[in-house]
């Protein structure tokens, strides 16, 4: 079946487009959905059926953050009204709305406050639609049925706590200088993964004047690696067996010096194996373990 868009579609730029195409979450319909760097889920999505039924657009930009699954229903989030100077920076109102297509009435299917500091303003959902995660210094997921948060991790500012969830995947008597720090958090299909990165990598930086040389960066990357002064890891949560405190349900380490890994950075080299999550490095590096 082939759809008359009624628009047209340009990049923004050689590395990103205004608009990225994808299934809806119950595979019903093809959505464009705002894809620009500051879009935060804002703009206009353009729905079109997969099989019968109509094409819809909608228009999200009055809220701080939004994700929508299909033309039918959507999170979003906005700040609370009658916030204390102390809740001023951190709590948000978080609601699943049904948008009806038939008169284009919006109703509130739950509405819950949540505080997350330093909220991003990005939301994660898992493949299978259940959970939904909020990436702040602290990251939080609720359950998409009811509102209810069925998970958090302190996510920066409080390494005490962050060493307290990582032990059970960290060496015995790892130090909190020693555990690394977070770069980002968020669901890969069903499962929620961490990006964490122990030691910096400035010495493989470029110097001012000097052109890009790839190979030499991934040699000193390589370098900086096997000496253990530069680490990567994900830290991977199965969802299926979360509880609220609970610890990674395992940890790999990333090789990001490989160029032949699939996806993209941080997630270079996540695939999807039978329903579990699996770390494959490149060829080139067979010392990389695969889980």
């Amino acid at each position: 079946m082939e759809h008359e868009l009624g628009t047209r579609f340009t990049p923004v730029s050689d590395f990103s487009s205004e608009h990225a195409p994808a299934y809806s979450l119950d595979g019903t319909e093809i959505v464009f959905t705002p894809s620009h760097a500051d879009a935060m889920g804002r703009g206009v999505y353009y729905f079109y059926p997969v099989g019968e039924g109509r094409t819809r657009r909608i228009t999200v930009e009055s809220n701080w953050a939004a994700l929508l699954t299909s033309s039918e229903n959507g999170y979003f989030v906005d700040r609370p009204e009658e916030l204390t100077a102390e809740e001023s920076g951190s709590v948000w109102q978080v609601t699943r709305r049904r948008l009806d297509p038939t008169n284009d009435e919006i109703v509130e299917l739950w509405g819950r406050r949540l505080r997350v500091d330093w909220f991003g303003c990005r939301l994660s959902l898992s493949q299978n639609g259940k959970w939904l995660g909020f990436s702040g210094w602290d990251y939080k997921v609720l359950n998409t049925a009811t509102g209810e948060t069925v998970f958090k991790f302190p996510y920066a500012g409080n390494p005490a706590a962050i060493l307290a969830r990582l032990a059970p995947v960290l060496p015995e008597g790892t130090a909190e200088e020693e555990m690394g720090r977070h770069g980002s958090m968020k669901f890969d299909g069903n499962h929620l993964v961490a990006y964490r990165i122990r030691g910096n990598a400035t010495a493989c930086g470029r110097a001012p004047g000097e052109p890009w040389d790839p190979i030499k960066w991934r040699e000193c990357l390589k370098e900086q690696r096997l000496n253990g002064t530069y680490q990567e890891f994900f830290d991977v949560w199965d969802m299926s067996t979360i509880e609220p405190e609970s610890s990674p349900t395992f940890a790999t380490q990333v090789y990001s010096e490989s160029d032949c890994m699939p996806a993209n950075p941080p997630w270079r080299g996540l695939i999807d194996v039978d329903g579990q999550l699996a770390y494959r490095a490149s060829q080139a590096f067979q010392e990389s373990p695969v889980r």
